[in-house]
């Protein structure tokens, strides 16, 4: 079985690329707290930044496991001696 790069890469860019906005927003919320409290709109970016967390999470847990499973790998043409059926 071979890698399907193309596709690999297509799930892989878009979650690194999210990771990296999920990581500048909590760069600002630690940066800004003090500013985002004095206008009441810490909770909403912090409930942001959560819900963002565990999307996030999610995708690279489906990457993980579809890896695990195959599905970015072709599947073979050939059948083993086993798969044939002789009846």
């Amino acid at each position: 079985m071979k890698l399907r790069i193309g596709l690999f890469v297509a799930w892989l860019i878009p979650n690194i690329f999210m990771s990296v906005l999920n990581i500048s927003v909590l760069i600002f919320l630690i940066l800004y707290n003090s500013d985002l409290l004095a206008i009441n709109r810490f909770g909403i970016w912090f409930l942001f930044w959560i819900l963002h967390a565990a999307v996030i999470s999610y995708g690279w847990y489906k990457i993980i496991d579809w890896y695990r499973k195959g599905e970015f790998h072709t599947k073979s043409d050939l059948t083993s001696p086993d798969e044939i059926d002789v009846n």
